[in-house]
């Protein structure tokens, strides 16, 4: 997975059934496709899932998946 400067989150989970979500709040992710398969890149709003040896892919997000906290941001 490549960030853009951005807000992201994701959640990661490794053994056998290994994957990544990944929401992105600002910016965009590119999911890498590996050997033979395309990348995918999401913008602000998207989902998607990296779940090696399969192909990226685009999702609608759901259970399980990461939410993106905005920071709180102060006037100094």
């Amino acid at each position: 997975v490549e960030l853009s400067h951005g807000i992201y989150a994701l959640r990661s989970s490794s053994g056998r059934n290994e994957e990544t979500l990944v929401t992105v709040g600002e910016g965009t992710a590119t999911l890498k496709g590996g050997k033979g398969a395309a990348d995918l890149v999401l913008s602000a709003g998207e989902h998607g899932r990296v779940a090696y040896p399969v192909p990226p892919r685009r999702t609608s997000g759901g259970d399980g998946y990461p939410a993106v906290e905005q920071p709180v941001r102060t006037i100094p």
